[in-house]
Order: C-alpha cells, then sequence, then structure tokens
C-alpha cells in the first residue's frame, strides 16, 4: 500500500529513429533519440545521418561491419549511456524529469562521429 509521501516513479525510454521524411540532399535521414519520460515525447537530433537502406529500426542501428557502420553504432551507443546516466543523476538529486530536462544538458556533450575516410593515428 502506498502513502501520500511515497514519491511516484517516472517512466522513462529511449528510442533511436530516423527520420525519412527529412531527407538531407546527399539522400540520407538524420538519426534521432527519441526521449519519451511519462508519456512525454522529445526529439533529439545526434548530429548523424544514414542511408535508409543501411538503418535497422528493429535493432535501432546501422547495418553492416564496416568502420563506418561500427563507429556510428559505437557513437549512437554512447549518446544513449550519457542520457540514461543524465536521467539517474536526476533520480538521485530527487529533481522532476521532463523529457525536456533529458534534451537540454546533452546539447554540447558530444560530436558526431569522424567521416570514414579521416584516418585514426594511434
Amino acid at each position: 500500500m502506498e502513502t501520500k509521501n511515497a514519491k511516484k516513479r517516472s517512466t522513462f525510454n529511449l528510442l533511436c529513429v530516423i527520420k525519412k521524411s527529412k531527407l538531407l540532399k546527399n539522400g540520407e535521414a538524420p538519426i534521432f533519440v527519441r526521449i519519451t519520460v511519462n508519456k512525454q515525447t522529445t526529439d533529439l537530433s545526434i548530429q548523424g545521418s544514414i542511408l535508409p537502406e543501411l538503418w535497422s529500426q528493429a535493432k535501432e542501428r546501422s547495418k553492416g561491419k564496416s568502420h563506418a557502420a561500427l563507429e556510428l553504432n559505437h557513437y549512437i551507443e554512447s549518446v544513449k549511456s550519457r542520457l540514461f546516466q543524465i536521467h539517474r543523476e536526476l533520480e538521485i538529486d530527487g529533481k522532476t524529469i521532463t523529457a525536456q530536462i533529458e534534451k537540454n544538458p546533452l546539447s554540447w556533450t558530444f560530436s558526431p562521429p569522424e567521416e570514414e575516410n579521416d584516418s585514426l593515428i594511434a
């Protein structure tokens, strides 16, 4: 039995999607993370794009094993991980959590993955 002072737990979900309706000039679709908090949603652009035929919506990631596909998938996972971390920090601090709050702290945190033709120097 819940008491009146019991803290209500919020729901939180992340979903990676592409927006085929907003294709770029090069034919690629921008990638977004859809943040849902208590049935309130907002889309956050992760500043990445992909050809629609190379995207697996079921897996929420790029198809294939090329260097570019693997790097994009790693980048998507790092964005999602950071968003989960932000959500956890807000919960621990006891702050009211909304989809908009989740979106704001990330605006300066990530940069898109490097182009495939860039080399990595070890």
